[in-house]
């Protein structure tokens, strides 16, 4: 019995997806927190200096957050174009599911899946 590579690997998909989803919750809040310890340092300092370099330093860090914001989306479309490009990948999707949103049941789903057939080949 052949088991798919993204169905036995769904945990580690998961995983990781776990991650990205820490990731966009904190980092917004990473940026609202340093932007305003900048300013306010900046602010204090009454230094025109200061608050022209935090001003820049709030764009960079926008800028940063607003790519990991991107990352998703950029692996969805790589996603769907390898699965449109390779017939054997067509099951990509479990793997696409278990990245992109990792509290999907179907995930779950793949991880039980994947742990049966371990267990049915043994």
């Amino acid at each position: 019995m052949d088991i798919d590579f993204c169905v036995a690997s769904s945990a580690a998909w998961q995983l990781v997806g776990y991650f990205l989803y820490a990731l966009k919750v904190a980092i917004p809040v990473i940026i609202i927190i340093l932007g305003t310890v900048d300013f306010v340092n900046a602010l204090i300092a009454s230094d025109d200096k200061k608050i022209s370099g935090a001003a820049k330093s709030l764009i960079m860090r926008l800028v940063m957050g607003i790519v990991v914001f991107f990352v998703p989306v950029l692996v969805s479309a790589f996603l769907h174009l390898v699965k449109n490009a390779n017939k054997y990948l067509k099951a990509a999707d479990t793997c696409q599911t278990c990245l992109l949103r990792p509290f999907n049941s179907s995930c779950e789903a793949a991880k039980s899946k994947a742990k049966a057939q371990l267990t049915n080949g043994k």
